[in-house]
């Protein structure tokens, strides 16, 4: 969220010095040197990588720069104004769908290692105790005792006994949340079905999701949902509530190399949600 409005006020800075500028005649003078000896062009262009800089500048040397011009008038072209506003809303649909993409919190790498991470690398336990004291998925063998327990339940029953809460409460309080049937809303991203293992009857996935969260600094949170049934019906961009055992967390790569914290799910039953009438 604090990128997107960074990237906007970045670039609508740019666009209004461009437009100043260019509207008072700002140009540059032949024979003149000094950083502050540029067209609208270069103006604009400069406070789009060093905005800190830039527009500093530009405000504290406006006036002087307007008397200058008036001696010096420069007149920028038509075409000039319309490649500026090509550009200017090119890198700004750039810088968003970056910021979207760090929002999202995963690489492509993490999805080539889906079987390593949910069956391989997962500690089988010897009772049917969920782990509290661990929140880390790939250490704490909660996944073993969420399997054992889907084995053991319906999907009506699973649903009619989950509770709804939001990411917030359980980012919040994790070890509390641990080993409880939860409900979480939010917008899929991406599927991926997992292949058949002795220690995972069935037919699962792995559904990644997006759902609000106040208490992240990115206003989101990625829920790993992986679930057992039909994905046929289910595809990206969909909204559901996912419902199964939280059984902890685990950090990610995102597409920056950055780390994130994901919530995860293992269930057997979700519910469609229509965003545009609920939400």
């Amino acid at each position: 969220m604090f990128a997107d409005i960074s990237w906007i006020v970045v670039t609508v800075s740019a666009l209004i010095i461009y437009y100043d500028a260019s509207n008072n005649k700002i140009g540059s003078i032949p024979g003149e040197k000094g950083f502050t000896n540029a067209d609208a062009g270069m103006w604009a262009t400069t406070t789009l990588l060093l905005w800190i800089i830039a527009l500093p500048i530009y405000l504290l040397n406006r006036s002087q720069l307007i008397e200058k011009a008036k001696t010096y008038p420069v007149e920028p072209s038509k075409w000039r104004n319309i490649i500026v506003v090509v550009l200017s809303v090119f890198v700004f649909l750039s810088l968003m769908n970056l910021a979207k993409n760090q929002e999202s919190g995963y690489s492509s790498k993490t999805s080539r290692n889906i079987e390593q991470n949910y069956t391989q690398s997962t500690p089988i336990k010897q009772n049917d105790e969920f782990n509290i004291q661990d929140k880390n998925i790939f250490s704490n063998g909660n996944f073993a005792v969420a399997i054992e327990r889907i084995a053991k339940i319906t999907p009506q029953e699973l649903f009619n006994k989950g509770i709804t809460v939001s990411a917030s409460s359980i980012t919040k309080s994790p070890y509390s949340n641990i080993g409880r049937i939860c409900k979480l809303t939010g917008q899929i991203y991406k599927i991926e079905e997992l292949p058949p293992k002795p220690n995972m009857p069935g037919q699962w996935s792995e559904i990644l999701m997006l759902v609000n969260n106040p208490n992240s600094n990115l206003g989101q949170s990625t829920v790993d949902f992986v679930y057992q049934g039909d994905i046929s019906e289910i595809n990206s961009g969909k909204w559901i509530t996912a419902c199964g055992y939280f059984i902890g967390t685990y950090e990610s790569e995102n597409s920056l190399g950055g780390k994130v914290e994901a919530l995860s799910l293992l269930g057997n039953v979700y519910a469609e949600f229509y965003y545009n009438n609920n939400y």
